[in-house]
């Protein structure tokens, strides 16, 4: 399958949107949804990294990936251990850490290099049209920091707060940005491996595995905004509960299958199916009209 979304648009018509585009975001200041930082967009940057910073003051803030290549691995553990050291490495490029003028962090999951397109949860971005995001820096060993040359802005395209998801544009992107392939919902089953890639305060960029323990085609929840949610989703038991909004999930090949929303009542965590996201993500996309 695919690793992003295939958008089939005319030579010229790519070109006049791209210039269009160009042109509109010309005419939106990167102060608009930062309301609470005053000045220029190099002084926004050194806010949502300093502010990134200071979330992720501690001790256990560190680079995961040499941990996977040094783990002691025995029996049941050497499988997933391979599953860490092959594909985390491969995987964690595609995932970013968002921040909105609010404050609120969450991760975000790009699945279009080309066009610079990401998907996370709706209350991670709110009603603010644009937010910021970092890539995880190249050069970190040991605790991770961030500057304001890691810090780039991203519009918001679209929102469904029914589903909670939305649909983000990185903003004048980085030369090489990577997208997470796509899996499907077709083969997936209780007890299944998984692992997701999430940025509790401390530790961005985490890995914690787990398995599939439920799956609802038709799930309702209500958030602590008091917002009533409804999606097809997957739960799982993971091998930690902390995260951050809007997760990846990621069946053992490392497919993206999920988007982490929430907790269950019983402690576990659940995602948005992909089939949710790739319908919401087309829907976003589709020109009026056709």
């Amino acid at each position: 399958m695919a690793s992003e979304f295939q958008i089939h648009w005319q030579p010229m018509q790519k070109i006049f949107m791209r210039f269009f585009t160009a042109f509109l975001l010309g005419l939106v200041p990167f102060t608009i949804g930062f309301s609470s930082f005053d000045g220029n967009e190099d002084l926004i940057k050194e806010k949502i990294a300093g502010y990134l910073n200071r979330a992720n003051a501690s001790p256990e803030t560190l680079d995961l990936a040499p941990q996977f290549l040094t783990r002691p691995a025995k029996g049941a553990e050497v499988y997933q251990s391979l599953v860490a050291e092959d594909l985390f490495p491969r995987l964690v490029d595609g995932i970013v850490y968002i921040v909105s003028g609010d404050g609120v962090t969450g991760s975000g999951t790009i699945i279009s290099s080309s066009f610079g397109l990401i998907v996370t949860n709706w209350h991670v971005v709110g009603s603010e049209p644009v937010v910021g995001l970092v890539f995880k820096p190249k050069r970190s060993r040991g605790r991770i920091s961030f500057r304001k040359e890691d810090v780039f802005f991203a519009r918001v395209l679209k929102t469904d707060t029914t589903r909670d998801l939305a649909l983000i544009e990185i903003i004048s992107p980085p030369n090489r940005i990577i997208s997470v392939p796509l899996g499907s919902m077709e083969s997936m089953a209780i007890g299944r491996d998984v692992f997701s890639v999430s940025h509790p305060r401390g530790s961005p960029w985490s890995y914690h595995d787990g398995v599939i323990s439920e799956l609802e085609s038709n799930d309702e929840w209500v958030s602590e905004m008091g917002t009533l949610h409804r999606a097809a989703t997957i739960h799982t038991a993971t091998t930690d509960d902390s995260g951050s909004s809007g997760d990846p999930l990621f069946e053992a090949n490392g497919r993206f299958i999920g988007l982490l929303a929430g907790a269950s009542s019983a402690g576990n965590n659940f995602a948005i199916s992909v089939d949710e996201i790739r319908g919401f993500v087309f829907s976003s996309l589709r020109r009026p009209g056709s």
